[in-house]
């Protein structure tokens, strides 16, 4: 039931992206060009490394050459981003309101029963959190997985032609790296959904609580309310506590997996040294790409998971959007038609004793 919630969530939120392609395709190609500008920096750090310790009679101009080069990329790199802000800007709020639009719409149709079973301040967080957890969904999504993706896959192919054997280290490890990540976060999403379920209780208890202050007060009811609504706050601390305990041992392996991978290719690079295969400018080369690769796939685990987290998120409400109406329309149904309306009492009579009548 929950992998087919996850499958519904996602699709709703696709529908809703498709709405307006254009920002989906400038998106896309802006994130590929803030890539692409990112890998070509490297080679031109590796190119002033090299100018450098190579003595020259134009030196100093090989040197400006590239230091213009690399202001002119970063200026490149800037501009784009701002494309790209400015274009999320309209199309993550935009999509965001089309949920709760649709949210609100589905929900309106459902019978009184409906919202007899359900606590309002309930309703109200789901509504609100599907459109959040897209935000999360597509921040995660775009800035994050995809825009990691398609640099650990750049990094990888420059490496294969520039250094094999580095190249096809560094292959192994992301294999490595990203299947236990994605494990992880698998094994960890039942317990987030939990976390999110209880969330969605404490704040529906607050909302209810709240609302009906007067009548908390009236039964006398607050040392039970305030009691129930510790025992909720205490629970969500052990499933909150739970999920980030889970989350610093994911951060552990990374380290060690990371300090694994940077000590094998600087003996690899060391060797191609002492061969004469390699400049100094290649070790700045490797080191920048390095970092890169261990800056983007540092939070990898983390992004997976708070991706997880905002489906999870959305599956409350998905649970409301898939849940078929009580009462529907018959399909050809005529409309109805009141030409006057009227309120007739024929044979109508109350009293709280025989001997006493109130309406007659």
């Amino acid at each position: 039931m929950k992998n087919n919630l996850t499958k519904q969530t996602l699709l709703i939120f696709w529908r809703h992206a498709l709405r307006y392609k254009l920002p989906l395709i400038v998106i896309t190609l802006g994130i590929i060009l803030t890539v692409a500008t990112d890998m070509v920096r490297p080679f031109l750090i590796r190119n002033l490394f090299n100018v450098l310790t190579t003595p020259g009679s134009n030196q100093g101009d090989q040197v400006l050459n590239v230091i213009y080069g690399i202001l002119a990329l970063a200026f490149i790199h800037n501009i784009i981003w701002r494309v790209i802000g400015f274009t999320n800007n309209f199309f993550q709020p935009r999509v965001m309101s089309d949920l709760m639009n649709t949210c609100y719409r589905y929900i309106q149709l459902h019978s009184n029963s409906f919202f007899d079973n359900n606590f309002v301040g309930g309703i109200v967080t789901k509504v609100r959190r599907l459109s959040r957890s897209f935000e999360s969904f597509m921040d995660n999504l775009y800035f994050s997985i995809s825009r990691t993706a398609i640099r650990v896959l750049a990094v990888l192919v420059i490496l294969m032609f520039y250094k094999p054997l580095i190249g096809l280290a560094m292959l192994v490890w992301i294999i490595v790296y990203v299947g236990f990540a994605l494990a992880f976060a698998k094994y960890k999403l039942p317990i987030d959904i939990l976390k999110a379920s209880q969330d969605t209780k404490t704040t529906a208890h607050l909302a209810d609580t709240v609302t009906n202050h007067q009548n908390v007060k009236l039964f006398s009811a607050y040392n039970r309310e305030v009691g129930k609504f510790e025992r909720l706050t205490n629970e969500l601390f052990r499933l909150r506590k739970k999920t980030w305990d889970l989350g610093q041992i994911g951060e552990t392996f990374q380290g060690f997996s990371m300090m694994i991978l940077e000590f094998v290719v600087m003996i690899i690079a060391y060797r191609y040294w002492k061969q004469g295969a390699l400049t100094i400018g290649d070790f700045a080369l490797l080191q920048a790409y390095l970092n890169d690769i261990f800056s983007s796939l540092w939070d990898i685990g983390r992004y997976i998971r708070t991706t997880y987290e905002s489906i999870a998120d959305g599956n409350e409400m998905t649970a409301m959007l898939v849940q078929p109406h009580a009462i529907v329309d018959v399909p050809g149904a005529s409309k109805l038609q009141v030409a006057k309306g009227a309120i007739s009492f024929r044979n109508v009579d109350f009293h709280y004793f025989a001997e006493q009548p109130i309406l007659k």
